[in-house]
């Protein structure tokens, strides 16, 4: 498979008709990890090598395989092919529709919805982040509201990966953004609590990893919540 099928750009419509068509978990989930690969490989070559109406074909339906993805497993590699696309095509200025469909998922009253959508732009943020400069307002007003998930701890823990990500992208010299960041902090700051005081021992890790690289990385954003977060590392070390 190395050394022929996956070198030709066949094999990435053929693995999304697996993902779109096994009955297996573990096949969906090995054919995702496969198709993320191939996809990313010689900064997105094999992918641009498949045909324009395969690759539109693909952008359309894996968004909609991942909604109705039963393991939770197998949606977070679907979703990281998503993002594997969308760092190549977004800075060719295509794939518009994906922001709004993730906007749509992460607004859902479905839970498991809101959930697949803020993973799906927290990986595509980790990849292309500036791609999403222009809708920095809507990206903060959107993550203010998945802070206050009032089901799901993994959107609330999910969404502070997602800005801590953003956090590293934004201009010290912009007010504006900082103090649209600095709003958030204090529900940031309430989520890393609530996986300290549920014993969400892997969610704690994640947040903490976040807070450990802004502090880092001397985050200006930080510098009202420095004493409140070392109190929380000594809480979790």
């Amino acid at each position: 498979l190395n050394k022929e099928y996956y070198k030709n750009p066949a094999c990435i419509p053929a693995l999304s008709q697996i993902i779109a068509g096994s009955t297996e978990e573990a096949v969906r989930q090995l054919a995702a990890v496969e198709l993320r690969k191939r996809v990313s490989q010689k900064s997105g070559e094999l992918w641009i090598a498949v045909s324009q109406n395969e690759r539109n074909e693909i952008k359309q339906q894996l968004p909609q395989i991942a909604l109705a993805e039963p393991s939770k497993l197998v949606r977070h590699a679907e979703a990281r092919v998503i993002s594997a696309i969308a760092a190549i095509e977004i800075p060719m200025q295509q794939w518009n529709e994906l922001l709004p469909f993730v906007s749509q998922c992460c607004m859902s009253t479905q839970v498991q919805q809101r959930e697949l959508g803020i993973f799906i732009l927290f990986t595509v943020l980790e990849s292309i982040v500036e791609g999403f400069s222009e809708h920095t307002k809507e990206l903060f007003n959107l993550f203010q509201q998945l802070l206050q998930d009032p089901e799901s701890s993994e959107v609330r823990v999910t969404t502070v990966r997602a800005l801590g990500v953003l956090a590293q992208y934004i201009d010290a010299d912009d007010k504006t953004e900082v103090r649209a960041f600095q709003q958030l902090l204090p529900p940031m700051i309430t989520t890393l609590q609530g996986c300290l005081e549920t014993g969400d021992d892997a969610g704690a890790r994640q947040l903490f990893d976040v807070f450990e690289t802004l502090l880092i990385l001397e985050v200006p954003l930080l510098s009202k919540h420095i004493s409140q977060l070392v109190e929380f590392f000594l809480k979790g070390g």
